[in-house]
């Protein structure tokens, strides 16, 4: 079983259940020597202590697993002191809390086959390390809102009581990534403001009204248009070849 859960579901869902393991000891609030790689049980999910850490990280991740609560940060660096705390205890798996666990399965008529479709797990919670505004859904929350003092105001059954409690900014809910294309058709409306860069291509129509800047270049064909009011002499035709030049000559009688 890996350390981390996936961001997203798998695609296909496995053939056999991941196997859970036996809880460890639950979180003691009042305990102050935890080590790195010690592991602690809330809510029947396991925390490690800078899991995933490298050495030198787990030495400066450490102290923070024995600090209960955020009053007891340093409060003249407290952005950074609240990142370590908060990332100090890592979500390692799922565990149970029973003896023995059951030899049969638990429902009398199982499904036949696994469901297309994952369901998916874990408690909302605020996401209070970012910009915006937002709830979140998962089992990666920061272990202090497990604790009994904290579970109420800060992990929830669904988006809805979430956003209740904290303020969510009404968006929807976006995707993970990027589309790989661009959509095949324009929007149905067009946008409030103008794009920064000029299309490839000229518009099918004209526009309604002439540009306020004339054009530098003439156009390449006649307008369909005539213009409203004749000029006041007609235009001398072109001549098919240039003027020669004309010498004059002077001739002087004596």
């Amino acid at each position: 079983m890996s350390q981390y859960p996936t961001i997203s579901p798998s695609n296909n869902p496995s053939n056999q259940p991941t196997p859970l393991s036996y809880c460890p000891p639950a979180y003691d609030p009042n305990k102050t020597n935890y080590i790195a790689g010690e592991q602690v049980e809330l809510m029947n999910h396991i925390h490690t202590c800078a899991g995933g850490r490298s050495i030198e990280e787990a030495q400066i991740y450490e102290p923070y697993c024995n600090i209960f609560h955020q009053s007891m940060l340093d409060q003249s660096n407290l952005q950074v002191e609240l990142q370590l705390w908060n990332e100090a205890w890592t979500f390692t798996s799922a565990c149970y809390k029973t003896d023995k666990p059951t030899t049969s399965p638990i429902t009398d008529y199982p499904t036949i086959s696994p469901t297309n479709n994952p369901t998916e797990t874990g408690l909302w919670y605020p996401d209070l390390y970012v910009e915006e505004q937002r709830c979140v859904r998962g089992d990666d929350y920061p272990l202090w809102m497990s604790l009994s003092s904290n579970v109420n105001d800060y992990l929830f059954e669904s988006r809805e009581d979430c956003c209740s409690k904290h303020v969510c900014e009404e968006t929807s809910k976006p995707t993970r990534k990027p589309s790989k294309s661009p959509t095949m058709k324009p929007s149905n409306m067009p946008s409030k403001k103008p794009s920064r860069m000029p299309s490839r291509h000229p518009s099918k129509h004209p526009s309604k009204s002439p540009s306020v800047i004339p054009t530098y270049l003439p156009t390449m064909s006649p307008s369909l248009d005539p213009t409203t009011d004749p000029s006041n002499s007609p235009s001398k035709p072109p001549t098919i070849k240039p003027t020669p030049e004309v010498c004059l000559f002077v001739f002087h009688m004596f």
